[in-house]
């Protein structure tokens, strides 16, 4: 039997290998890894993705493999409190004692980065457990930065049930956000990788950023902002470097792979096109009203276009509302500006419906929603849709595409 430790990354997942169901995801190391808490060491740790499918979870649960009593207050795993899965404890984590398996069992795990498919698994028994906390990544020593003077274009991807949108030159590349989700499946797209004729899939995110050199902007750390560089090998070695909001820590980004390109961003960080050229872009570092998986986030204006005045707005899940309510004045000033362009918030949720953004050229300003299948969540919301509409936005919404499809933006 093998032992891992993990922690909740995601309480409403679907399985990107069979049996494809709705489930827990979870990241988990080795048993040395959290007893020495390697996972804090500069050098990182093996980490992995864990998937249980909720179906073997009550299976697990009918057959007392979990009794452990809860450590945060709740009396027991049939008392689990869901606002956990949203909200993690610093310090929680759950030991998960187990068998490879040679079929598909309702769980599976696979290394991040490391280019490799799943491996079935049988659950012996989980439990919970106290341990450290993950801490945050250093912050970066000098930020993003573009090489001498080019011209950039901007374009925002369908990726299903995730956000990627990606600023490029004709030598550098910012990718904001680089995430994918149902109805994209990390089965499918490994498939293609390794035969891209056994399949009719199209993906235009990589031939858009072949022979550019990456640095990826994460608005935070939940994976369907950035599980694209664990799915392809390529991405990831053309990434050089790899930003998260200052203060904020993910368990997967501890990977003994990844951690040495992963830092920091703090307060506003401009990007210059050259040393002394015009504004490309500018990262704000949020102040949320009520601090949250969300709210703790990086929100993106691009200046793009031949004058570099066309503005565009990449806030995450960070709706609209919340950014009128931030602690940061550039925030604020975003959250009623004039755009060319906005990748709508939070995937279009409810809360997204808020729209306090006005487009520049009524009709012509697109509103991109990055959506995709999910019976769970229902994105794009139709409130969000035509509130959107109604703002006067013309509205991109493709979130029935299994495909990478490229969309060009001002």
């Amino acid at each position: 039997m093998d032992v891992m430790y993990a922690q909740v990354e995601q309480g409403n997942a679907v399985q990107d290998y069979p049996p494809f169901r709705p489930c827990l995801r979870l990241v988990g190391i080795d048993e040395p890894a959290f007893m020495s808490q390697a996972f804090n060491g500069t050098l990182g740790c093996r980490t992995h993705f864990i998937d249980i499918a909720w179906s073997y979870f009550y299976t697990l649960l009918a057959s007392g493999a979990m009794h452990e009593p809860f450590p945060f207050g709740c009396a027991a795993w049939t008392r689990f409190p869901a606002s956990l899965l949203d909200e993690w404890p610093d310090q929680l984590w759950i030991r998960i004692v187990y068998n490879r398996a040679s079929t598909a069992t309702g769980a599976y795990y696979y290394e991040i980065f490391a280019n490799e498919d799943q491996i079935n698994i049988a659950i012996e028994s989980l439990r919970f457990q106290v341990g450290a906390a993950v801490t945050p990544p250093p912050l970066a020593p000098t930020g993003p930065s573009a090489s001498r003077s080019q011209s950039f274009k901007l374009s925002a991807f369908h990726v299903g049930q995730g956000m990627c949108a990606l600023l490029y030159g004709q030598r550098d590349g910012f990718l904001l956000d680089c995430g994918g989700g149902i109805p994209l499946k990390r089965s499918i797209y490994r498939q293609w990788l390794k035969a891209p004729a056994s399949l009719s899939f199209r993906n235009d995110l990589r031939t858009r950023t072949k022979g550019l050199s990456l640095q990826a902007i994460i608005s935070h750390p939940d994976s369907d902002h950035w599980r694209l560089l664990d799915w392809d090998p390529a991405l990831f070695a053309a990434t050089t470097d790899i930003f998260t909001p200052v203060g904020t820590a993910a368990l997967a980004l501890k990977s003994s792979r990844a951690i040495a390109k992963v830092s920091s961003l703090a307060g506003s960080t401009v990007v210059t096109n050259g040393p002394r050229g015009t504004t490309l872009l500018k990262a704000h570092r949020s102040n949320p009203a009520v601090s949250d998986r969300n709210g703790e986030c990086l929100v993106v204006e691009t200046h793009s276009g031949r004058s570099g005045k066309e503005i565009s707005l990449f806030p995450g899940d960070y709706v609209y509302d919340r950014m009128a309510s931030d602690g940061g004045a550039g925030i604020v000033a975003l959250s009623s500006s004039i755009l060319d362009a906005v990748m709508v918030p939070h995937h279009g949720d409810a809360a997204s419906a808020a729209v306090s953004v006005l487009p520049k050229v009524p009709g012509t300003t697109a509103a991109f929603f990055s959506a995709g299948t999910h019976t769970g969540y229902r994105h794009p919301t139709r409130a969000s849709l035509n509130a959107h509409s109604a703002t006067g936005f013309r509205n991109i919404d493709k979130h029935t595409c299994s495909d990478i499809v490229e969309c060009p933006l001002p």
